[in-house]
This record gives C-alpha cells, sequence and structure tokens, in this order.
C-alpha cells in the first residue's frame, strides 16, 4: 500500500495522540458513542446512554488512541499491552492466550498486546486515520516488545485486517459483549516475510527495526497447524482463487453461483476475487446472529446450515446459493441466528470491497443487485438500492 501526495498530505494533517487526561477520555468515549450505537446500531455492553459514552474495563488500563484534525477527533483505536493475568478470563480463552504463553515461557517475553473499539468517523472512513492509529499501536507493539498483538474483528472486517498483516487463527466466536459473530486474528510484530507477503502497510515500519526474527513466525504455523488451511484474502491470486472455487463446488463457479448469472466469466473472477473471502466454520459455529448487523452477502460453498431450530437442507440451501439477510449493498439487520450443522465453507462476499468494485465496474454489479432481487425472498428490490447509492 503506497501512499499518493494527495494522501501524505492529509496525513501530516491528522495527529495521533494518546487520551491522557479525563476530559480526553471522555471524548473519546462520547465519539465511540457517536459511532457504534448513533451511526452504526450497534449492541455493546458498558452503553452510558444518558451521558452517550461507551467504556468498559479494559480502558481501566488500556491506552486509549485518537486521530484528530485540529480540535475533531476522527477516529480512535485502544491497545491494551501487559503480561497474561492481566487479560480477562473470557479473553484468555477466545485469544488462545495461554498457548501463546508457552513462547513467551520459551524465549523470554511477557507482553501481549490486544487492540480494540477500531473506528473512523464516516468523513474520513477514506483517510489515512485508519492507517495511522494502526502504525501507532504497532510502534506501541515494538516499544513493549509485544511478539503477538491480537483483536477480533467481523467477516466484513477480514479483508482489511489481513492486508494489514494479520492471520487469523482459533475458532470463531458469537458471544454476549461482542457485535455479532467474530473471528480472532494475530499480527506477528516480527514476522517480516508474511507483511512483505502481503503488501502490508507496516512492512516499512518493520524494515526499519534492527531486530526482525522468524521464530515467532515460525513458532505460530507449527503450533496452530490447521492455520495452515486458511485461504488468506491477500496471498491467493484471482486464478487461484476462481480454481479454489471451482474444485469445492465441483463445477464451474459461474454454473454453480447464480449470483454471477449473465456475468462474463473474466469480470466474475474479478468481482469474486476482490470482494470475497473464505470462512471456515466447524460444526456448532455461528454464522449469523438475529438483530446483529450485516455487511456481507454469504454463500454457501459446502456442509449444512441450520436457521433458528430448523436444518436447512442442502435441498433448500444449494452450494452455491447466498443465504441469510443480504447486506452487500447497504448494512442491515440479520433475521435470523444461523449457524452451521457440520464443518462448513462459506464465501463472505463484502460490502465495502464491493462499493470500490462497482466504482470501477458499475455495469457488472447492477447485473449483481439484479440477481439478488431475482433470489430474494421476500423480494425486494436492490437494484433500486443500487441505483439510489450510485446517484449519492
Amino acid at each position: 500500500m503506497s501512499l499518493s501526495n494527495s494522501t501524505k498530505n492529509t496525513e501530516k494533517m491528522i495527529k495521533i495522540s494518546i487520551a491522557n487526561t479525563p476530559e480526553e477520555k471522555y471524548a473519546v468515549y462520547r465519539f465511540r458513542y457517536s459511532v457504534y450505537i448513533e451511526e452504526m446500531g450497534l449492541k455493546l455492553p458498558a452503553i452510558d446512554h444518558n451521558n452517550k459514552i461507551l467504556f468498559d474495563e479494559l480502558d481501566d488500563w488500556g491506552l486509549t488512541l485518537y486521530a484528530q484534525i485540529g480540535t475533531e477527533i476522527i477516529g480512535t483505536q485502544r491497545i491494551n499491552i501487559g503480561p497474561l493475568p492481566m487479560f480477562p478470563q473470557d479473553l484468555r480463552q477466545i485469544l488462545c492466550l495461554d498457548r501463546f504463553e508457552q513462547f513467551h515461557n520459551r524465549k523470554g517475553f511477557k507482553n501481549f498486546a490486544y487492540t480494540s473499539k477500531l473506528m473512523v468517523g464516516e468523513t474520513y472512513r477514506n483517510s489515512v486515520a485508519m492507517y495511522l492509529l494502526m502504525v501507532k499501536a504497532y510502534e506501541l507493539c515494538c516499544m513493549h516488545q509485544v511478539q503477538f498483538c491480537f483483536g477480533i474483528c467481523n467477516f466484513h472486517l477480514l479483508r482489511i485486517y489481513e492486508q494489514f498483516g494479520c492471520q487469523r487463527f482459533g475458532r470463531i466466536i458469537a458471544a454476549p459483549g461482542f457485535d455479532g459473530v467474530l473471528t480472532p486474528v494475530v499480527l506477528l510484530i516480527d514476522d517480516i516475510n508474511h507483511l512483505r507477503a502481503v503488501g502490508s502497510p507496516l512492512l516499512r515500519l518493520a524494515r526499519k527495526r534492527g531486530t526482525i526474527n522468524c521464530q515467532a513466525g515460525e513458532w505460530f504455523t507449527k503450533g496452530f497447524p490447521q492455520q495452515t488451511a486458511i485461504i488468506n484474502s491477500q496471498l491467493i491470486a484471482e486464478e487461484d482463487f476462481w480454481q479454489l472455487l471451482k474444485k469445492i463446488l465441483k463445477r464451474n463457479p459461474q454454473q454453480a453461483i447464480p449470483l454471477l448469472r449473465g456475468i462474463p466469466e473474466k469480470e466474475a473472477r474479478k468481482f469474486l476475487h476482490n470482494c470475497g473471502v473464505i470462512i471456515q466454520c466447524r460444526m456448532g459455529d455461528y454464522i449469523a446472529l438475529s438483530g446483529y448487523t450485516s455487511h456481507t452477502l454469504n454463500i454457501l460453498l459446502s456442509g449444512k446450515i441450520r436457521s433458528g431450530n430448523s436444518i436447512i437442507s442442502l435441498r433448500k440451501v444449494n452450494p452455491g446459493q447466498f443465504f441469510g439477510t443480504p447486506g452487500l449493498v447497504k448494512q442491515t439487520c440479520c433475521q435470523e441466528d444461523i449457524c452451521a450443522v457440520t464443518d462448513t465453507l462459506i464465501l463472505v462476499l463484502i460490502r465495502f470491497s464491493f462499493q470500490k468494485f462497482a466504482h470501477s465496474h458499475p455495469d457488472i454489479a447492477g447485473q449483481i443487485m439484479q440477481n439478488i432481487t431475482d433470489s430474494s425472498t421476500p423480494n425486494y428490490n436492490y437494484s433500486n438500492v443500487f441505483r439510489k447509492t450510485q446517484e449519492i
């Protein structure tokens, strides 16, 4: 990810700070509320609706970063850095910290890092604010000799996190206190080979360090052998992605996926590769939760899924068909709980990636929207939504 001249000029305007005073922290908590609750409508704990602020127990010892232009806060991220006992038990379990502690015990490291509450205001989401917040978090990890920096993200953010260099591991979670269904990710601070392979914007910082080593990367690969089966969105070429889908579906994706009807193969390949990520779900994993936001369209590739208390058999949802509440064009609300009855593969198409694709391929995007409309129940004209979106 190289920065253009205009982007570099914007970068100079944005200041990244750590909130130290009660006034600074309150302003950040208020900003969180405005983004997560007022704009996005997320369901989260620790919400003070009376004062319109959002904070939790991790704020008691975490570092709260914020980005601002002038006096306006435009983004924020929290990072908690410390040894294993400082992290809550639920996070230790979700992030498999006890397993990662094995590496610490062997190599003499102490601190883990956990990033959360990363958000940028709607007006500045195409700016470098997120990049600068990630850079500051990376620098803090280096300063405190952190080897593993963890996070938990929704499916629709996976491509972004993988572009920065994060890797998926562990099991999909759907737990109280988190926004819907998420997957744990980890950034290996010293793994310069992986940062280079994905073209991470953090690579230039990693190159400047004199303590680069591959020990953590080698241990991670051996310690989480199932991780090697995960398809990283930044490491698979367009042709390989298409051939993989063809192998899983056991026929040409154009034939198996109704969403691609009327779209030439060249454009279909680009669309799926630019907008999609393959998710592996184990038996019992939730794929969607009723009442939570959706920024994706999910396509079944293999396996069986359950909606509510009834199994959706392969006669109803065949491999290649989408299921659940489509959120490809705009944020929607999931209408039902969906979980995997068997080990299942799904193709997740991401709204933010689709928006970029639609700018350069409006005709193809329009056909995709029409195909969604033709397949949706109840009938909803997504093509009209797309046209309205293009007019804005």
